[in-house]
């Protein structure tokens, strides 16, 4: 039997080409460019962050408490004497918990090209098992969704450059949505929960919660405070509770990151719409600009978790109430947290799933799977773009103003929908 070309299998066979060519790329990477593998932020983080706390000097996570920069800190020094092919110019920081440095011992152990060929393979085989919870829910194969994640361009560079957005991100979201979907709100929670360990993902699941709760189901969102209440407690139990206090209070020279311009981030990596907006500020008045540059993003936050509200008290059906809500708080991830980069619009990946697997049978619902294509398609071309032009401001608030676009799609629909079905 002969199968029919249609666009949707030559795009299928041109996301496998471009995967497999991508999978070679970070294999190569890995083992034959000992450089580039110490370069990257896996093994400049999490590896080193992992050897400190099995060695004994987790002490060294942590800048001091006035510290306002990474530079010169104790653990970038001891990323630099650990690392010898690392170049001098690069400065190491590590802004994450106690727990995460503690769950990456284990991999310290190895030489940091094999550990980091080994945390590629584990966030690729969580990629899998996302895409097999999506495409549970979706009709669709799970091999066609793990070939377009691909084209999403910060899930293939969040494996390349070992990032926790895979196994830390998506794969808790996808498996709370699908608990959640088939109607386990706790558990849901729960699995939610673990998104706490890369908190700039929480306000995501926090207005599906929340949403919830404010019509009387409260279960998701217990099981998501229950859950990081736990994980928080873990961080004092399993380690010193002077290295939790050292990390609470580092979170003051992560905000400066961003703000004080001491250690630079490329502004073409940032993709939250609070630091974008400060960095067209000369950095002695950025200071003063956070308050209400933040208090914008809170209130988008509201504006959404009112719509979610909205769509949990009609009178939809229970998927199409939960993957809309899902969507509401996904398109608001590069909106709302002030410490977002590239990478981490990998967590859109699920949205562009969840809409563009659905039959919507009104023109305002074919106009939002566009709207959803069109997000995913900025979010792609920006890599090459950010590549090839000189980092400016303009680049990253550019892309901003697209995905504002699709959450403003997003809340015409849902409105009209909740509206609707309150008639």
């Amino acid at each position: 039997m002969t199968v029919a070309i249609t666009p949707y299998r030559i795009l299928v066979f041109f996301a496998k080409t471009w995967t497999i060519l991508a999978i070679i790329v970070i294999l190569y990477s890995a083992l034959y460019l000992p450089q580039a593998a110490e370069s990257t932020d896996y093994v400049m983080t999490f590896y080193v962050a992992g050897h400190l706390v099995a060695s004994g000097e987790a002490l060294n996570l942590y800048p001091g408490p006035d510290a306002l920069s990474f530079t010169g800190a104790p653990f970038d020094k001891a990323t630099h004497a650990l690392l010898p092919h690392l170049p001098q110019n690069l400065t190491a920081a590590y802004m994450y918990s106690p727990l995460v440095a503690w769950i990456f011992t284990p991999l310290s152990h190895l030489r940091p090209n094999l550990s980091l060929l080994l945390w590629q393979g584990l966030s690729l085989a969580a990629l899998a098992i996302c895409c097999a919870l999506l495409a549970a829910l979706t009709q669709t194969r799970s091999s066609d969704i793990f070939f377009f994640s691909f084209l999403l361009f910060p899930v293939f560079i969040s494996v390349w450059i070992g990032q926790l957005g895979i196994v830390f991100g998506l794969l808790p979201l996808c498996g709370g949505y699908f608990l959640l979907m088939k109607n386990r709100p706790f558990l849901a929670g729960l699995a939610w929960s673990f998104l706490s360990l890369k908190p700039q993902y929480l306000p995501t699941v926090g207005l599906v919660g929340l949403a919830l709760a404010l019509v009387g189901r409260i279960h998701c969102l217990l099981g998501i405070v229950l859950g990081s209440a736990a994980l928080f407690l873990a961080n004092l139990f399993i380690l010193p509770k002077e290295i939790t206090m050292n990390w609470l209070t580092s979170l003051k020279a992560s905000d400066a990151t961003y703000v004080t311009g001491l250690y630079t981030v490329p502004i073409h990596i940032i993709t939250s719409l609070p630091s974008n907006l400060l960095m067209l500020f000369p950095v002695s008045q950025r200071p003063s600009l956070k308050l209400p540059f933040y208090s914008l993003a809170a209130a988008l936050w509201l504006i959404g978790l009112w719509q979610g509200r909205k769509l949990a008290r009609s009178n939809e059906d229970w998927s199409s109430k939960i993957s809309l809500i899902s969507a509401l708080g996904l398109s608001l991830l590069p909106l709302v947290p002030p410490h977002m980069l590239y990478y981490d619009l990998c967590m859109f990946f699920p949205a562009g799933v969840i809409l563009a697997g659905r039959e919507w049978t009104t023109p305002e619902g074919d106009f939002l799977r566009k709207s959803a294509l069109m997000a995913w398609a900025s979010i792609s071309l920006y890599f090459p773009f950010f590549l090839t032009v000189n980092a400016d401001v303009a680049l990253p608030l550019v892309l901003e103003a697209i995905l504002v676009g699709f959450f403003v799609a997003l809340l015409i629909f849902t409105n009209k929908i909740s509206v609707g079905s309150a008639r």
